[in-house]
């Protein structure tokens, strides 16, 4: 899929032209790295590969198997391992170049998609609470939870979405960098919200380091434990 996949964006992320009066606060994609090693356990997936590889040498010595057939076969795997790996990182690089999560001042929007390219609208009227996780490398994860009158399809938003949240699905902003300063965004937003609009919430500069924050709990009064 090509950046032209998304020309009928007027907006990088939007479908259409934000309303007179809003305002894009942050615009980010899903980290591939933090997204491969934290989502898809690509360290786990490795050892694991290099396990079996191990495995397969022990055994054929083990059955007196030559070297030559021995070597020939541990390359097979390892060719087998690497491509399989190597899925599993293109996945993930497909991840961040297909989804744009865009919040502004009045909801968050969520592009993402790579075979059927689909946009999530979250007012943030719908938005009953937030919470972020950071990691030690400044990216992280904001999972939000949606009002029980409402409710998104779990199939649809995967992977940004809380694991077995089935019966009310959580979306979640994977791998997000700067993760403590989306979510302090994200709280002021929800807070301006609560109160009719009336806060005024600088963009975020994507150039600026994150703060240190370890957790950000949001309700729909903007409240920060």
């Amino acid at each position: 899929m090509s950046h032209d996949d998304f020309d009928f964006e007027p907006v990088p992320g939007l479908p259409r032209h934000l309303p007179p009066g809003e305002r894009v606060l942050w615009r980010g994609r899903p980290d591939a790295n933090a997204f491969a090693w934290r989502f898809l356990k690509f360290g786990h997936l490795t050892a694991y590969f290099m396990a079996l590889l191990v495995w397969v040498v022990v055994s054929g010595l083990l059955d007196g198997v030559g070297l030559r057939e021995l070597t020939a076969s541990a390359a097979t795997f390892s060719a087998l391992a690497l491509a399989a790996l190597g899925l599993f990182r293109g996945y993930a690089a497909l991840v961040e170049r297909t989804t744009i999560y865009t919040l502004t001042d009045k909801r968050l929007v969520v592009r993402a998609g790579i075979a059927l390219p689909i946009t999530i609208n979250l007012p943030f009227k719908q938005v009953a609470a937030a919470a972020m996780r950071e990691c030690p490398d400044g990216t992280g994860e904001i999972s939000l939870t949606i009002a029980k009158d409402q409710h998104v399809a779990y199939a649809v938003l995967w992977p940004h979405v809380k694991a077995w949240r089935f019966a009310q699905p959580e979306p979640v902003l994977r791998c997000v960098p700067q993760v403590g300063k989306v979510a302090n965004a994200l709280a002021q937003a929800l807070a301006a919200s609560a109160q009719g609009g009336t806060t005024t919430i600088a963009p975020i500069a994507s150039a600026e380091p994150a703060p240190p924050r370890d957790v950000i709990d949001v309700g729909l009064k903007g409240r920060v434990a």
